[in-house]
């Protein structure tokens, strides 16, 4: 499995990702420009040592990932992309252990330029976590924890301690 950052913009949440990552065994990507440093000094808080476990593969932009992608020979129809402004719930979607889970960032979600495209080329690969009418959305690093933890739910947890001998 691979978790998709998409500008993240708090340290916090990208820590809590990345020790997410490494407990699961997922690949951690980030594409695009982020405000801090990774050395943040919160990044490493919450992400404890798990930091140190984990290779982040860096993108400069979606273009670049799409590259990678094609090198990987996978499209954009292979990947499940996370929105508030989504209509099919998370889990109407077949994952498999080797899906990708894009995320955009705490502000302002997926790009424009990027929902545009997948709406257009595969809009039942657009998903959303429901919440309250009270609530815009939900944490980021909540919402890919929720996402992560359906796609395990879905091939039984496979590569994880289910109960300790």
């Amino acid at each position: 499995m691979e978790i998709v950052l998409y500008e993240p913009k708090i340290p916090q949440n990208t820590g809590n990702i990345i020790r997410l990552s490494v407990c699961i065994n997922a690949k951690l990507s980030i594409v695009g420009t982020i405000p801090f440093s990774m050395d943040d000094s919160s990044l490493r808080r919450a992400g404890l040592d798990y930091y140190k476990e984990i290779e982040i593969q860096r993108f400069l932009d979606w273009e670049e990932y799409e590259k990678y992608l094609a090198k990987e020979k996978k499209t954009i129809k292979d990947i499940a992309f996370f929105s508030r402004f989504a209509k099919k719930i998370y889990t109407d979607f077949q994952y498999s252990l080797s899906s990708i889970l894009v995320f955009g960032s705490e502000t302002t979600g997926l790009p424009k330029f990027l929902f545009e495209k997948i709406y257009k080329e595969c809009p039942n690969n657009l998903l959303r976590i429901p919440v309250s009418k009270r609530c815009r959305s939900l944490n980021l690093a909540n919402s890919v924890s929720i996402a992560v933890y359906e796609v395990l739910r879905q091939n039984n947890f496979s590569g994880l301690v289910l109960y300790w001998e």
